[in-house]
């Protein structure tokens, strides 16, 4: 079976843009300052992908990008840091 960047982006893309308008979801990111620096630079992607598809007239679901000060990869925003999530 080939996994590579191909399939990963069509995960990505599907899981963002709201290709069913009848189901109501909502995204959360949540990801730590104090990590390896592949946590941090992947989410900056997902929020230039999601500018630019809101830019270009796309369905994107509603999306919020949640920082935690402090969080490593592991953080859990819900049970660790509930006051950032809403």
């Amino acid at each position: 079976i080939k996994f590579g960047h191909d399939v990963m982006r069509g995960i990505t893309i599907g899981t963002f843009l709201d290709s069913d308008p009848d189901l109501d979801i909502k995204l959360t990111i949540i990801y730590g300052d104090a990590t390896i620096w592949q946590t941090p630079w992947a989410v900056w992607g997902l929020e230039e992908d999601v500018k630019q598809w809101r830019e270009e007239g796309k369905a994107v679901r509603e999306t919020q990008f949640v920082k935690v000060p402090g969080g490593n990869h592991f953080v859990s925003g819900s049970l660790d840091h509930p006051k950032l999530v809403n």
